[in-house]
């Protein structure tokens, strides 16, 4: 929705591209180079005789001498009238550019009146033309011109998909060279297509001192600077009064502004792992990088925010109550397989502070992680403090159960390994401004 990318693909010539784009469904964008590529191949097949001239070809321009229906004809005369009589050209002259113009004239766009112009240009060719066949390329025209007209008829757009397998998968395009995804967004839609590239784009992962867009906060000394960014509600903002429930939502297309924000600055996203070993050096990373944590399994974590977090290729780390949660187990399951990350959230979100009962904390911390393991098939080495509250009693049982990393809230992005069973994750909210602040550590 923000911008174009490119990425490189697997393939090395662009109709096995596009082969796995019709495979996949994926709504394909045909560059404009591309149905030059096919117009041109096609127009070269044809030997152009100029015998036997069809006299209603200059008729046609007499009558056009005084009025036109519309511009194309008008540019067809003009260029008509710029070179010789007809009766005047010979086979001779034909290798003559000046006289007869040079096949690059004939290349469309693809909007609606290129589209009407090409038809025409191709009709002066085919009467100029001697027992040759351009059904095929008449009716690929028409269809062309047909959808242009009205793109939302579903038969006419069926009978120029099958056409335009003639373009995408014209030899011609199958050139030397590595092949990239462009995506490109039209009208909120997206569209895909395979291009060359001649030129390798180094993504530099050594970011961490460039510039900010905001000018950071100092860090705090030998601390490990990486944001940890906490979400909870991925929906539509609920209709409600109160600022504290309407502040736990990111609407989903915030959400995608800010994945698509990280991306572009070329932020890593960490799992729990990555940060534990990161933290343990002491050391910043040197790639810019957050971890991107959700709390309470809503609903809309995985029915928007994770279907973005893959679209973006970012790894989101989700802490579960592991007997309260709206996401199912084999949900979670499915989460994990594509590169999620689940953690512990407690088992039933209860304020562990206030818990008396040594069985029942037991269970809250300790169970719930051997709960998630066994269910999910992935280790769980972090947990999340329901109310962002713990005390004494509750680090001893996180550390005994084996967690590297405990988390809660707070407003800093620096960090020590010291203190890892505590550390501080800041809210987000509905705004791309609100996580610039955050990554330059002004909540």
């Amino acid at each position: 929705m923000y911008g174009e990318s490119i990425s490189k693909s697997k393939h090395t010539n662009i109709t096995d591209a596009y082969k796995e784009l019709i495979e996949k469904n994926v709504p394909i964008l045909i560059p404009q180079e591309y149905i030059n590529e096919y117009l041109n191949s096609e127009i070269k097949n044809y030997s152009i005789q100029l015998t036997n001239i069809p006299k209603q070809l200059d008729e046609d321009i007499s009558i056009q001498k005084t009025s036109f229906n519309n511009i194309y004809e008008e540019y067809i005369f003009g260029q008509n009238t710029q070179q010789p009589p007809l009766s005047e050209i010979s086979e001779t002259t034909l290798e003559n550019e000046d006289v007869f113009p040079n096949i690059s004239t004939f290349l469309i766009h693809t909007d609606s009146d290129s589209i009407n112009e090409a038809y025409y240009k191709t009709r002066i060719i085919n009467s100029l033309s001697k027992n040759i066949n351009t059904e095929e390329l008449i009716t690929f025209l028409n269809n062309l011109v047909i959808y242009s007209q009205n793109p939302n008829d579903i038969n006419t757009d069926s009978r120029v998909r099958r056409d335009l397998r003639n373009v995408v998968f014209n030899s011609n395009l199958n050139k030397q060279g590595d092949v990239y995804w462009k995506i490109s967004v039209i009208d909120g839609k997206e569209y895909v297509y395979p291009m060359y590239i001649s030129q390798e784009f180094v993504v530099n992962d050594s970011n961490f001192n460039e510039t900010y867009d905001i000018s950071p906060l100092a860090q705090s000394s030998r601390s490990v600077r990486v944001p940890i960014l906490m979400y909870h509600h991925i929906d539509q903002m609920p209709n409600s009064d109160s600022r504290f429930v309407t502040g736990l939502y990111v609407t989903p297309q915030i959400f995608e502004e800010q994945l698509a924000y990280l991306v572009k600055k070329n932020y890593k996203s960490l799992t729990s792992q990555e940060f534990y070993n990161l933290l343990k050096t002491g050391k910043n990373p040197s790639q810019k990088s957050v971890m991107i944590t959700f709390d309470d399994a809503t609903k809309g974590q995985y029915t928007n925010g994770y279907p973005l977090l893959k679209k973006y290729g970012l790894v989101g780390v989700f802490y579960i109550p592991s007997s309260r949660s709206s996401i199912t187990y084999n949900q979670l399951r499915e989460m994990a397989r594509n590169g999620m990350i689940v953690e512990s959230h407690s088992a039933s979100h209860i304020d562990l502070v206030r818990e008396n009962n040594q069985e029942r904390l037991y269970s809250e911390i300790v169970g719930s992680r051997y709960t998630l393991r066994s269910a999910i098939g992935q280790d769980v080495i972090a947990i999340s403090y329901p109310g962002c509250v713990a005390d004494k009693d509750v680090y001893t049982y996180v550390s005994q159960a084996g967690y590297l990393l405990g988390t809660s809230c707070g407003k800093s992005i620096d960090h020590y390994f010291s203190k890892r069973l505590s550390l501080p994750r800041v809210h987000v909210f509905s705004s791309l401004d609100n996580l610039k602040n955050i990554l330059s550590g002004k909540p």
